[in-house]
C-alpha cells in the first residue's frame, strides 16, 4: 500500500528555487551597477552623443508665398554670417501674425514677432516672449528702414529685445544675444517683396 505520508527528508528539505528577500535584492543591486556601469564605459569610450543640430528653412520661400497672397510681413531680408531660419509661422485672418525663429553662430535662439496693434499691446509681448519684469534700454535711432526708432528693452537673465509699430502692427526682435548682435538683425529687416530668381538657362 502507497502511503500518504511523506518522509522525514522530503518534509525538510527545502525547494530548490526557494531564495531569501536578500540574496534577491543583492541580484537587483549587482544587475543595477552593471547596466550604470556599461553606460559609462559607453561614455568614456565613445564620448556623450551630440546634441541634434537646428534644421534651416527656406524662409525666403515661404515669405514669398505670404506676399503673393496679400500678407505684409516683416522679415529678416538678409541674415548675419552663420545665422540660420529654423522657423516661419504665420496665423492668417482679419489680424494676422507671423514669427521667424532663428538661431546664431553660437547656437543661440532669436525671435522676431509681428503682431496687429489691435490683438496684443506691447507689454503682453514683452511679457511672454521676453520677461514679466523687463527695463527700458537705448533706443535705435534711424537703424534699418523699416522704422525710424525701435525700443531697447532688456531683462535681469540677460535678454534684449527691440520693438516698433509697422504699419499697424507691432514688430518684437528678442534673444539671448549682446545688443549690437540683435541690432544688426534689426538693421536687416524690411518688407520689400521677394524677388523671383530667375530661370537658369542650361549651356548648349
Amino acid at each position: 500500500m502507497v502511503s500518504e505520508q511523506g518522509t522525514d527528508s522530503d518534509q525538510e528539505s527545502p525547494g530548490r528555487y526557494n531564495r531569501s528577500f536578500g540574496g534577491l535584492t543583492a541580484s537587483v543591486v549587482v544587475i543595477v551597477v552593471l547596466v550604470v556601469g556599461i553606460f559609462l564605459l559607453r561614455d568614456l569610450v565613445f564620448g556623450t552623443p551630440p546634441e541634434p543640430q537646428p534644421e534651416s528653412v527656406e524662409y525666403l520661400d515661404s515669405v514669398q508665398q505670404l506676399q503673393q497672397n496679400g500678407f505684409d510681413v516683416v522679415y529678416p531680408v538678409s541674415l548675419p554670417e552663420d545665422w540660420i531660419v529654423t522657423e516661419v509661422g504665420a496665423e492668417l485672418g482679419e489680424q494676422p501674425s507671423y514669427r521667424f525663429n532663428l538661431y546664431t553662430s553660437d547656437e543661440e535662439f532669436v525671435g522676431i514677432r509681428q503682431e496687429s496693434l489691435e490683438s496684443a499691446r506691447l507689454e503682453e509681448l514683452l511679457e511672454q516672449y521676453v520677461d514679466e519684469k523687463t527695463g527700458r534700454e537705448d533706443p535705435l535711432i534711424d537703424v534699418g528702414d523699416i522704422a525710424s526708432t525701435w525700443e531697447g528693452w532688456s531683462d535681469d537673465g540677460g535678454d534684449v529685445a527691440y520693438s516698433a509699430e509697422v504699419a499697424g502692427t507691432t514688430v518684437l526682435v528678442f534673444g539671448d544675444v549682446p545688443a549690437d548682435e540683435l541690432a544688426d538683425l534689426v538693421s536687416r529687416l524690411g518688407t520689400d517683396e521677394v524677388a523671383t530668381p530667375e530661370p537658369v538657362t542650361p549651356p548648349s
